[in-house]
């Protein structure tokens, strides 16, 4: 299985793939040498995003979430209205 983590700024359209890991319990990991490499993928995975996530400009956000609120505004109309 794969994860696919896309980008929330629209329409950047970025996306990065990454295969799902076959995780072993929590206190397996922890009393393991399968919780550094573990741990270390998962820092790489918040690395790649941060990277990304950092070409976008302040407007860019702001715009985002501007757009999002005006979804839910119409979500929630549109749900009270029924």
């Amino acid at each position: 299985m794969t994860n696919r983590y896309e980008c929330p700024i629209r329409p950047c359209g970025w996306t990065w793939d990454e295969p799902e890991p076959q995780l072993p319990s929590l206190a397996d990991i922890i009393a393991s040498p399968l919780g550094r490499p573990l741990a270390a993928r998962f820092a790489n995975s918040e690395a790649v995003f941060r990277r990304h996530l950092e070409t976008h400009s302040v407007e860019d956000w702001v715009r985002e979430v501007m757009r999002l609120r005006d979804e839910r505004d119409q979500l929630l109309a549109n749900w009270v209205i029924l």
